[in-house]
């Protein structure tokens, strides 16, 4: 039988241009990895990333024996290099969310010994601060799933220390400080991949407590409605990695 255990999560978040796959880049035209400088951080699982521009940011997570961490790593694509910025001061470490708008990055919900968070923080690249913003609107949770639509933000799914899993979806408006919550996603799962694609965003995989799903869900915010699109080509999965590149999404590892 399987089993996925709150302590033994394996998700990444990725969001944007930037994908931090092993610390590769991918050059879609040509369908070839390139690996990129080593994080200079510590090794981790369970970590977050989002992209600002040409900056891509890694951190927080837990190591193999489960130390956590709050730090946070940005890496400049120009010169292939790592530089430590202003850690996380939020209070979960492991299985947040994240995604970027304009030149801020946004990282909440997690965990943190055993205890699970809504807390939810706005990264500043430019001045490297952190400021703490209103809470995420659904319950605490921890693996959920995000991605953005123009200036907004999306969260949902997730698990709050076991199934049943979550199936709620909320929107967020940085300019207003707010969260909306929309239609409920129509499964209940944890660890999907989440891209967006023009206007619109996607939902792929994720684990429900017993099955690996090969599923895939399109979200449009003009209609808030989910259509269900084309299976995943390959094995159902969860606790996968997508991102999104020049009107394509890819989804996979997990």
């Amino acid at each position: 039988m399987k089993k996925k255990l709150f302590s033994n999560l394996r998700i990444v978040v990725l969001t944007g241009l930037f994908a931090l796959l092993a610390f590769s880049t991918i050059a879609i035209a040509q369908n070839v990895w390139t690996q990129k400088a080593n994080l200079v951080g510590s090794a981790r699982k369970l970590a977050i990333g989002f992209s600002i521009g040409t900056k891509g940011y890694i951190g927080l997570g837990e190591s193999a024996s489960g130390l956590t961490y709050s730090d946070l790593w940005e890496w400049d694509q120009v010169t292939n290099t790592w530089s430590q910025k202003a850690s996380y001061p939020g209070a979960g470490y492991v299985g947040d969310i994240c995604f970027s708008i304009g030149t801020a990055g946004y990282v909440g919900t997690g965990y943190a010994n055993s205890v699970v968070y809504k807390d939810f923080w706005e990264y500043d690249q430019v001045t490297n601060t952190w400021t703490q913003k209103t809470n995420f609107g659904g319950v605490a949770r921890y693996a959920a799933s995000a991605f953005t639509i123009g200036n907004l933000g999306y969260v949902g799914l997730g698990s709050t220390g076991g199934s049943p899993y979550l199936n709620d979806f909320w929107q967020y408006n940085p300019s207003t400080d707010s969260w909306i919550q929309k239609l409920n996603f129509p499964l209940n799962i944890e660890c999907p991949s989440a891209f967006s694609i023009g206007v619109k965003g996607y939902i792929c995989n994720g684990w429900d407590g017993s099955n690996d799903q090969i599923s895939v869900y399109e979200f449009d915010p003009a209609n808030n409605a989910w259509t269900q699109k084309a299976n995943f080509g390959g094995a159902a999965r969860g606790f996968c990695a997508g991102f999104s590149f020049s009107g394509k999404g890819y989804s996979g590892l997990g």
